[in-house]
Protein backbone atom coordinates (compact mmCIF):
# COMPACT_ATOMS: atom_id res chain seq x y z
CA UNK A 1 0.00 0.00 0.00
CA UNK A 2 1.25 3.70 -1.30
CA UNK A 3 0.02 7.21 -0.58
CA UNK A 4 1.29 10.34 -0.55
CA UNK A 5 -0.05 12.57 2.59
CA UNK A 6 -0.92 16.20 2.85
CA UNK A 7 -1.58 17.42 6.87
CA UNK A 8 -3.83 15.09 8.56
CA UNK A 9 -4.20 17.39 11.72
CA UNK A 10 -7.74 18.75 10.28
CA UNK A 11 -8.98 15.06 8.72
CA UNK A 12 -12.04 14.01 10.99
CA UNK A 13 -13.17 10.14 11.53
CA UNK A 14 -15.39 8.75 9.14
CA UNK A 15 -16.45 5.57 8.33
CA UNK A 16 -14.47 4.54 5.12
CA UNK A 17 -16.61 2.24 2.91
CA UNK A 18 -14.62 -0.66 0.14
CA UNK A 19 -16.87 -2.12 -2.30
CA UNK A 20 -20.52 -1.22 -1.33
CA UNK A 21 -19.35 -2.33 2.05
CA UNK A 22 -18.94 -5.80 0.83
CA UNK A 23 -15.48 -6.10 1.89
CA UNK A 24 -15.64 -3.77 4.70
CA UNK A 25 -15.52 -0.70 6.40
CA UNK A 26 -13.57 1.05 8.87
CA UNK A 27 -13.69 3.85 11.05
CA UNK A 28 -11.31 6.01 11.14
CA UNK A 29 -9.52 9.56 9.57
CA UNK A 30 -7.87 8.35 7.02
CA UNK A 31 -8.59 5.96 3.71
CA UNK A 32 -4.74 4.72 3.26
CA UNK A 33 -5.35 2.90 6.83
CA UNK A 34 -8.89 1.88 6.03
CA UNK A 35 -8.04 0.25 2.72
CA UNK A 36 -4.69 -1.33 4.12
CA UNK A 37 -6.65 -3.12 7.39
CA UNK A 38 -10.08 -3.83 4.43
CA UNK A 39 -7.43 -5.36 1.85
CA UNK A 40 -5.72 -6.92 4.47
CA UNK A 41 -2.62 -5.12 3.93
CA UNK A 42 0.17 -5.36 6.62
CA UNK A 43 1.58 -2.11 7.87
CA UNK A 44 4.89 -3.18 7.37
CA UNK A 45 4.17 -3.13 3.96
CA UNK A 46 2.00 0.41 3.64
CA UNK A 47 4.54 3.36 2.49
CA UNK A 48 3.36 6.82 3.10
CA UNK A 49 5.30 9.39 1.36
CA UNK A 50 5.14 12.93 3.55
CA UNK A 51 6.46 16.14 2.57
CA UNK A 52 9.37 18.06 4.11
CA UNK A 53 7.06 21.34 4.82
CA UNK A 54 5.09 19.33 7.31
CA UNK A 55 8.19 20.43 8.97
CA UNK A 56 6.27 23.66 9.90
CA UNK A 57 3.76 21.68 12.16
CA UNK A 58 6.29 20.21 14.32
CA UNK A 59 7.46 20.55 17.41
CA UNK A 60 10.93 22.00 16.34
CA UNK A 61 13.43 23.86 18.03
CA UNK A 62 16.23 25.95 15.63
CA UNK A 63 18.48 28.13 17.47
CA UNK A 64 19.48 31.02 15.99
CA UNK A 65 22.65 30.03 14.76
CA UNK A 66 21.34 26.67 13.95
CA UNK A 67 25.04 25.12 15.62
CA UNK A 68 23.19 21.91 17.39
CA UNK A 69 21.68 20.50 14.00
CA UNK A 70 24.25 18.49 12.18
CA UNK A 71 22.08 17.13 9.08
CA UNK A 72 19.06 19.06 8.43
CA UNK A 73 17.16 16.66 6.34
CA UNK A 74 17.32 14.02 9.23
CA UNK A 75 16.56 16.56 11.60
CA UNK A 76 12.92 17.52 9.30
CA UNK A 77 12.93 13.94 8.58
CA UNK A 78 12.41 12.99 12.12
CA UNK A 79 10.04 15.62 13.07
CA UNK A 80 7.60 15.26 10.39
CA UNK A 81 7.70 11.53 11.00
CA UNK A 82 7.34 12.50 15.25
CA UNK A 83 4.07 14.54 13.96
CA UNK A 84 2.48 11.96 11.67
CA UNK A 85 3.16 9.23 13.99
CA UNK A 86 1.42 10.84 16.54
CA UNK A 87 -1.60 11.86 14.78
CA UNK A 88 -1.81 8.48 13.63
CA UNK A 89 -1.79 7.02 17.35
CA UNK A 90 -4.08 9.72 18.50
CA UNK A 91 -6.54 9.15 15.47
CA UNK A 92 -6.46 5.60 14.15
CA UNK A 93 -4.45 3.69 16.93
CA UNK A 94 -1.14 2.36 18.29
CA UNK A 95 0.49 1.24 14.31
CA UNK A 96 3.59 1.73 12.57
CA UNK A 97 3.43 2.25 8.74
CA UNK A 98 6.86 3.26 6.77
CA UNK A 99 6.87 6.76 6.85
CA UNK A 100 9.29 8.27 4.17
CA UNK A 101 10.02 12.45 3.88
CA UNK A 102 10.33 13.76 0.59
CA UNK A 103 11.71 17.03 -0.65
CA UNK A 104 8.70 19.51 -1.43
CA UNK A 105 7.88 23.18 -2.21
CA UNK A 106 6.04 26.19 -0.64
CA UNK A 107 5.34 28.87 1.35
CA UNK A 108 4.06 28.09 5.22
CA UNK A 109 3.78 29.63 8.01
CA UNK A 110 3.52 28.88 11.58
CA UNK A 111 3.61 30.52 14.82
CA UNK A 112 4.59 33.59 13.19
CA UNK A 113 7.27 32.01 11.50
CA UNK A 114 7.38 32.42 7.58
CA UNK A 115 9.09 29.17 6.03
CA UNK A 116 9.99 28.63 2.25
CA UNK A 117 10.90 25.48 1.19
CA UNK A 118 12.73 25.55 -2.19
CA UNK A 119 13.46 23.28 -4.98
CA UNK A 120 11.00 21.59 -7.56
CA UNK A 121 8.14 20.03 -7.81
CA UNK A 122 9.63 16.96 -9.96
CA UNK A 123 12.06 16.38 -7.14
CA UNK A 124 9.10 15.21 -4.89
CA UNK A 125 8.81 12.71 -7.80
CA UNK A 126 11.85 11.47 -8.35
CA UNK A 127 12.43 11.28 -4.91
CA UNK A 128 9.55 8.45 -4.48
CA UNK A 129 10.56 6.60 -7.29
CA UNK A 130 13.70 5.92 -6.26
CA UNK A 131 12.53 4.84 -2.99
CA UNK A 132 10.02 2.88 -4.46
CA UNK A 133 11.95 1.35 -6.66
CA UNK A 134 14.55 0.84 -3.91
CA UNK A 135 11.80 -0.90 -1.73
CA UNK A 136 10.85 -3.14 -4.70
CA UNK A 137 14.07 -4.24 -5.12
CA UNK A 138 14.47 -5.23 -1.96
CA UNK A 139 11.82 -7.25 -1.19
CA UNK A 140 12.43 -8.91 -4.78
CA UNK A 141 16.12 -9.97 -2.32
CA UNK A 142 13.77 -11.50 0.16
CA UNK A 143 13.29 -15.37 -0.55
CA UNK A 144 9.54 -15.17 0.57
CA UNK A 145 8.72 -12.25 -2.05
CA UNK A 146 9.24 -14.63 -5.17
CA UNK A 147 5.87 -14.44 -6.78
CA UNK A 148 5.28 -13.89 -10.42
CA UNK A 149 2.76 -11.29 -9.68
CA UNK A 150 2.75 -7.90 -7.73
CA UNK A 151 0.26 -5.64 -6.45
CA UNK A 152 0.16 -2.01 -5.88
CA UNK A 153 -2.23 -0.09 -3.93
CA UNK A 154 -1.57 3.26 -4.20
CA UNK A 155 -4.20 5.91 -2.03
CA UNK A 156 -4.06 9.30 -3.76
CA UNK A 157 -6.98 10.53 -1.25
CA UNK A 158 -4.74 12.67 0.81
CA UNK A 159 -2.44 14.26 -1.28
CA UNK A 160 -2.20 17.83 -2.24
CA UNK A 161 -1.37 20.55 -5.02
CA UNK A 162 1.14 18.27 -7.18
CA UNK A 163 1.10 15.36 -5.05
CA UNK A 164 -1.14 13.05 -6.47
CA UNK A 165 0.06 13.88 -9.64
CA UNK A 166 4.02 12.98 -9.32
CA UNK A 167 3.05 10.79 -6.72
CA UNK A 168 1.02 8.34 -9.51
CA UNK A 169 3.59 9.19 -12.16
CA UNK A 170 6.71 7.86 -10.23
CA UNK A 171 5.05 4.91 -8.91
CA UNK A 172 3.96 3.78 -12.58
CA UNK A 173 7.80 4.31 -13.70
CA UNK A 174 9.02 2.39 -10.87
CA UNK A 175 6.76 -0.80 -11.56
CA UNK A 176 7.49 -0.47 -15.19
CA UNK A 177 10.80 -0.69 -14.28
CA UNK A 178 10.54 -3.07 -11.65
CA UNK A 179 8.72 -5.58 -14.22
CA UNK A 180 10.75 -5.70 -16.78
CA UNK A 181 14.08 -6.02 -14.77
CA UNK A 182 12.21 -9.31 -12.89
CA UNK A 183 9.64 -10.81 -15.19
CA UNK A 184 7.56 -10.23 -12.92
CA UNK A 185 4.00 -8.71 -13.74
CA UNK A 186 3.02 -6.02 -11.63
CA UNK A 187 -0.52 -4.61 -11.25
CA UNK A 188 -0.93 -0.58 -10.32
CA UNK A 189 -4.06 -0.70 -8.42
CA UNK A 190 -5.52 3.71 -8.09
CA UNK A 191 -7.94 4.52 -5.42
CA UNK A 192 -9.25 8.03 -3.80
CA UNK A 193 -12.22 8.13 -1.43
CA UNK A 194 -15.51 10.19 -2.24
CA UNK A 195 -14.44 14.35 -1.76
CA UNK A 196 -16.41 15.60 1.41
CA UNK A 197 -17.20 19.90 2.13
CA UNK A 198 -17.22 21.16 4.48
CA UNK A 199 -14.73 19.05 6.54
CA UNK A 200 -16.59 17.73 9.29
CA UNK A 201 -15.94 19.88 12.62
CA UNK A 202 -15.92 16.44 14.65
CA UNK A 203 -15.57 13.00 14.19
CA UNK A 204 -18.59 11.46 12.42
CA UNK A 205 -19.04 7.29 12.33
CA UNK A 206 -22.77 8.62 10.29
CA UNK A 207 -20.66 10.63 7.73
CA UNK A 208 -19.93 7.28 5.08
CA UNK A 209 -17.70 7.92 2.07
CA UNK A 210 -16.69 5.18 -0.42
CA UNK A 211 -13.15 4.02 -1.22
CA UNK A 212 -13.52 3.98 -5.12
CA UNK A 213 -11.13 2.19 -7.14
CA UNK A 214 -10.12 4.97 -10.27
CA UNK A 215 -7.50 3.27 -12.38
CA UNK A 216 -5.65 0.31 -13.33
CA UNK A 217 -2.68 -0.50 -15.26
CA UNK A 218 -0.47 -3.91 -15.64
CA UNK A 219 2.95 -3.61 -16.18
CA UNK A 220 3.63 -7.45 -17.89
CA UNK A 221 7.16 -8.55 -17.01
CA UNK A 222 9.31 -8.58 -19.76
CA UNK A 223 6.82 -7.63 -22.18
CA UNK A 224 6.89 -4.43 -20.96
CA UNK A 225 10.34 -3.30 -22.04
CA UNK A 226 8.88 -1.83 -25.41
CA UNK A 227 6.47 0.83 -23.55
CA UNK A 228 9.74 2.72 -21.48
CA UNK A 229 12.03 1.95 -23.99
CA UNK A 230 9.86 3.90 -26.46
CA UNK A 231 8.46 6.49 -24.28
CA UNK A 232 12.31 7.86 -23.35
CA UNK A 233 12.93 7.84 -27.17
CA UNK A 234 9.62 9.50 -28.29
CA UNK A 235 10.63 11.86 -25.16
CA UNK A 236 14.02 12.33 -26.10
CA UNK A 237 13.30 13.60 -29.77
CA UNK A 238 10.60 15.98 -28.94
CA UNK A 239 12.48 17.26 -25.98
CA UNK A 240 15.94 17.01 -27.27
CA UNK A 241 16.81 20.43 -26.68
CA UNK A 242 16.30 19.83 -22.96
CA UNK A 243 18.11 16.90 -22.73
CA UNK A 244 21.28 18.13 -24.23
CA UNK A 245 20.44 21.64 -22.24
CA UNK A 246 18.78 21.75 -19.35
CA UNK A 247 19.84 18.39 -18.03
CA UNK A 248 23.39 18.85 -18.24
CA UNK A 249 23.30 20.84 -14.81
CA UNK A 250 22.57 17.13 -13.41
CA UNK A 251 24.56 14.64 -15.33
CA UNK A 252 28.22 14.47 -16.98
CA UNK A 253 27.32 12.69 -20.06
CA UNK A 254 25.20 14.44 -21.88
CA UNK A 255 26.81 14.07 -25.24
CA UNK A 256 26.32 10.51 -24.48
CA UNK A 257 22.69 10.56 -24.33
CA UNK A 258 21.76 10.28 -28.01
CA UNK A 259 24.02 7.03 -27.74
CA UNK A 260 21.19 5.93 -24.93
CA UNK A 261 18.60 6.62 -27.09
CA UNK A 262 19.74 4.90 -30.27
CA UNK A 263 20.40 1.87 -28.06
CA UNK A 264 16.42 2.25 -26.79
CA UNK A 265 15.65 2.06 -30.48
CA UNK A 266 17.59 -0.75 -31.33
CA UNK A 267 16.85 -2.95 -28.98
CA UNK A 268 12.91 -2.13 -29.15
CA UNK A 269 13.47 -3.28 -32.76
CA UNK A 270 14.81 -6.54 -31.38
CA UNK A 271 18.58 -5.45 -32.20
CA UNK A 272 20.07 -7.08 -28.64
CA UNK A 273 23.64 -7.49 -30.32
CA UNK A 274 24.68 -4.36 -29.89
CA UNK A 275 24.06 -4.14 -26.06
CA UNK A 276 27.52 -6.43 -24.86
CA UNK A 277 29.61 -3.31 -26.72
CA UNK A 278 28.02 -0.47 -24.57
CA UNK A 279 27.20 -2.35 -21.49
CA UNK A 280 30.32 -1.07 -19.38
CA UNK A 281 29.20 2.68 -19.91
CA UNK A 282 25.35 2.56 -19.30
CA UNK A 283 26.35 0.98 -16.09
CA UNK A 284 28.66 3.52 -15.81
CA UNK A 285 26.34 6.16 -16.52
CA UNK A 286 23.10 4.51 -14.13
CA UNK A 287 25.65 4.58 -11.09
CA UNK A 288 26.05 8.04 -11.76
CA UNK A 289 22.50 8.69 -11.94
CA UNK A 290 21.56 6.65 -8.83
CA UNK A 291 23.37 8.74 -6.74
CA UNK A 292 22.09 12.03 -8.75
CA UNK A 293 18.52 10.34 -7.16
CA UNK A 294 19.95 9.72 -3.46
CA UNK A 295 21.67 12.59 -3.62
CA UNK A 296 17.99 14.97 -4.59
CA UNK A 297 15.84 12.63 -2.07
CA UNK A 298 17.15 13.60 1.09
CA UNK A 299 19.78 16.86 0.79
CA UNK A 300 18.87 20.50 1.59
CA UNK A 301 20.17 23.45 3.37
CA UNK A 302 18.58 25.55 6.23
CA UNK A 303 19.37 29.50 5.98
CA UNK A 304 17.42 32.75 7.23
CA UNK A 305 16.52 35.30 4.22
CA UNK A 306 14.88 38.39 5.03
CA UNK A 307 13.33 37.69 8.16
CA UNK A 308 12.34 34.14 6.65
CA UNK A 309 13.46 30.26 7.19
CA UNK A 310 14.56 28.59 4.34
CA UNK A 311 14.67 25.14 3.31
CA UNK A 312 15.90 24.56 -0.11
CA UNK A 313 16.13 21.17 -1.70
CA UNK A 314 18.07 19.81 -4.52
CA UNK A 315 16.34 20.59 -7.51
CA UNK A 316 16.21 17.13 -10.14
CA UNK A 317 13.48 16.61 -13.03
CA UNK A 318 11.55 13.56 -14.14
CA UNK A 319 13.45 13.00 -17.05
CA UNK A 320 16.44 11.72 -14.79
CA UNK A 321 14.36 8.96 -13.62
CA UNK A 322 13.12 8.25 -16.59
CA UNK A 323 17.13 7.99 -18.45
CA UNK A 324 17.76 6.03 -15.03
CA UNK A 325 14.75 3.66 -15.71
CA UNK A 326 15.88 2.99 -18.91
CA UNK A 327 19.50 2.29 -18.24
CA UNK A 328 18.71 0.48 -15.64
CA UNK A 329 16.36 -2.51 -17.75
CA UNK A 330 18.87 -2.50 -20.51
CA UNK A 331 21.62 -3.51 -17.97
CA UNK A 332 19.56 -5.94 -16.76
CA UNK A 333 18.67 -7.90 -19.78
CA UNK A 334 21.48 -10.69 -19.79
CA UNK A 335 23.26 -11.95 -22.45
CA UNK A 336 25.78 -14.53 -22.70
CA UNK A 337 28.78 -12.72 -23.70
CA UNK A 338 32.16 -14.04 -25.36
CA UNK A 339 35.06 -11.27 -24.87
CA UNK A 340 37.85 -12.33 -27.03
CA UNK A 341 39.12 -10.15 -29.41
CA UNK A 342 35.97 -9.46 -30.63
CA UNK A 343 32.76 -9.44 -28.54
CA UNK A 344 30.60 -12.41 -29.27
CA UNK A 345 26.93 -13.14 -28.26
CA UNK A 346 26.01 -16.45 -28.34
CA UNK A 347 22.88 -17.35 -30.72
CA UNK A 348 21.38 -19.34 -28.13
CA UNK A 349 21.35 -16.36 -25.52
CA UNK A 350 19.31 -14.15 -28.61
CA UNK A 351 16.89 -16.39 -28.66
CA UNK A 352 16.53 -17.29 -24.78
CA UNK A 353 15.98 -13.23 -24.72
CA UNK A 354 13.81 -12.96 -27.85
CA UNK A 355 11.07 -15.46 -25.92
CA UNK A 356 11.24 -13.31 -23.25
CA UNK A 357 10.97 -10.04 -24.37
CA UNK A 358 9.32 -10.13 -27.90
CA UNK A 359 7.43 -13.59 -28.19
CA UNK A 360 3.61 -12.74 -27.81
CA UNK A 361 3.55 -8.89 -27.31
CA UNK A 362 5.98 -7.82 -30.10
CA UNK A 363 5.35 -10.36 -32.77
CA UNK A 364 6.48 -8.72 -36.12
CA UNK A 365 9.98 -8.17 -34.02
CA UNK A 366 9.56 -11.86 -32.72
CA UNK A 367 9.08 -13.23 -36.61
CA UNK A 368 12.08 -11.14 -38.00
CA UNK A 369 14.70 -11.95 -35.61
CA UNK A 370 13.63 -15.35 -34.79
CA UNK A 371 13.77 -16.13 -38.55
CA UNK A 372 17.17 -14.60 -39.05
CA UNK A 373 18.73 -16.65 -36.53
CA UNK A 374 16.83 -19.77 -37.88
CA UNK A 375 18.94 -19.25 -40.82
CA UNK A 376 22.11 -18.51 -38.73
CA UNK A 377 21.05 -21.69 -36.90
CA UNK A 378 21.10 -23.46 -40.47
CA UNK A 379 24.81 -22.93 -41.39
CA UNK A 380 26.37 -24.18 -38.34
CA UNK A 381 27.73 -26.90 -40.51
CA UNK A 382 29.51 -24.29 -42.71
CA UNK A 383 31.42 -22.62 -39.55
CA UNK A 384 35.14 -23.04 -38.32
CA UNK A 385 36.08 -21.71 -34.87
CA UNK A 386 37.03 -18.42 -36.57
CA UNK A 387 35.17 -15.42 -37.11
CA UNK A 388 33.97 -15.50 -40.93
CA UNK A 389 31.29 -12.72 -42.56
CA UNK A 390 27.75 -14.46 -43.06
CA UNK A 391 27.67 -13.07 -46.89
CA UNK A 392 30.90 -14.70 -47.38
CA UNK A 393 30.05 -18.07 -46.09
CA UNK A 394 26.67 -17.64 -47.42
CA UNK A 395 28.00 -17.13 -51.23
CA UNK A 396 31.47 -18.14 -50.87
CA UNK A 397 33.69 -16.70 -54.34
CA UNK A 398 30.14 -15.62 -55.31
CA UNK A 399 29.97 -12.54 -52.80
CA UNK A 400 30.06 -9.17 -53.47
CA UNK A 401 32.82 -7.86 -51.74
CA UNK A 402 32.01 -3.84 -52.55
CA UNK A 403 29.23 -4.83 -50.16
CA UNK A 404 31.97 -5.64 -47.21
CA UNK A 405 31.25 -3.54 -44.25
CA UNK A 406 28.08 -1.77 -45.52
CA UNK A 407 24.76 -1.60 -44.76
CA UNK A 408 21.27 0.93 -45.00
CA UNK A 409 18.69 1.60 -42.21
CA UNK A 410 15.66 -0.30 -44.01
CA UNK A 411 17.80 -3.64 -44.79
CA UNK A 412 19.69 -3.56 -41.04
CA UNK A 413 15.66 -3.61 -39.44
CA UNK A 414 14.43 -5.80 -42.06
CA UNK A 415 16.80 -8.45 -41.09
CA UNK A 416 16.61 -7.80 -37.46
CA UNK A 417 20.51 -6.19 -37.03
CA UNK A 418 21.75 -9.63 -38.60
CA UNK A 419 22.63 -8.56 -41.74
CA UNK A 420 24.68 -10.40 -43.86
CA UNK A 421 27.35 -7.79 -44.98
CA UNK A 422 28.51 -6.45 -41.21
CA UNK A 423 27.65 -9.43 -39.04
CA UNK A 424 30.69 -11.90 -38.39
CA UNK A 425 29.84 -15.66 -37.36
CA UNK A 426 32.16 -18.53 -35.47
CA UNK A 427 31.13 -21.61 -33.36
CA UNK A 428 31.61 -21.14 -30.16
CA UNK A 429 34.53 -23.00 -28.09
CA UNK A 430 33.72 -26.26 -26.99
CA UNK A 431 30.08 -26.40 -28.01
CA UNK A 432 28.89 -27.44 -31.54
CA UNK A 433 25.71 -26.93 -31.07
CA UNK A 434 26.35 -23.23 -29.95
CA UNK A 435 27.65 -19.93 -32.86
CA UNK A 436 28.60 -16.83 -31.68
CA UNK A 437 27.57 -13.73 -33.09
CA UNK A 438 29.61 -10.64 -33.72
CA UNK A 439 29.51 -6.91 -35.37
CA UNK A 440 33.49 -7.31 -35.40
CA UNK A 441 34.94 -4.29 -37.04
CA UNK A 442 31.62 -2.95 -38.34
CA UNK A 443 30.01 -1.75 -35.16
CA UNK A 444 30.05 1.73 -35.88
CA UNK A 445 28.62 1.29 -39.33
CA UNK A 446 25.95 -0.55 -37.40
CA UNK A 447 25.27 1.72 -34.84
CA UNK A 448 25.45 4.88 -37.07
CA UNK A 449 21.87 3.03 -39.04
CA UNK A 450 20.00 2.84 -36.14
Amino acid sequence: MLASWGDPSNWRRVTYIYDNGVKGRRYTFSSTLALAEILGIKYCNTVIFLATSLFTKSKFDINNNNKDIIDYFDYIKGKVREYVLEQINNKHGNVNPDLVVVPSIGYFKNNDINFVFKGSAETYLTSIYYHILGILQKRNNNSNNNGKEVEIHLDTTHGVNYMPLMCKEAVELAANTYAVITGKRVRVIIYNSDPIYPIPRDDDPDTKLNINKTYEITYNGYKSLEELLLKFALDYNINKNFYTNNLARYINFKNELEEIEKLSKAVSAGILLLLPYYKDKLIKYKAELEKQLADSSRRCELKEEDGKIVIEHAVSSYRIALLHSVLTTLVSIRLDICKEDWIGISLRSLKENLRYYYEGTLDSVYSIVSAELDKLKGMSDELTNDYKLYGVIKYGDKFDKSKEGKSDRRTLYAHGGLEENVTFLKKADNDDNNILISYGNYLNEVFNQI
